[in-house]
C-alpha cells in the first residue's frame, strides 16, 4: 500500500498504534491463565448475584 502525500506513512501509524494498544503479537489472556485455573461455576454466580439483578 503506497502512502499518499500528506498522510502518515503506514509504518509510523502502525508504530503509534502499537505504542498505545500493544502489538497484538504478545501474550493472550489464555496465556496468563495457568493449567490449574478453576473458572467460577454457575452456582457461584447465582450465589453472588447482586439483589438488583434478581
Amino acid at each position: 500500500m503506497s502512502d499518499s502525500p500528506g498522510r502518515e506513512p503506514e509504518w509510523k501509524r502502525r508504530r503509534r498504534l502499537d505504542a498505545v494498544f500493544g502489538s497484538g503479537t504478545g501474550r493472550s489472556a489464555a496465556a496468563d491463565c495457568g493449567e490449574d485455573h478453576n473458572p467460577m461455576t454457575r452456582e457461584w454466580y447465582d450465589a453472588n448475584r447482586p439483589p438488583h439483578h434478581s
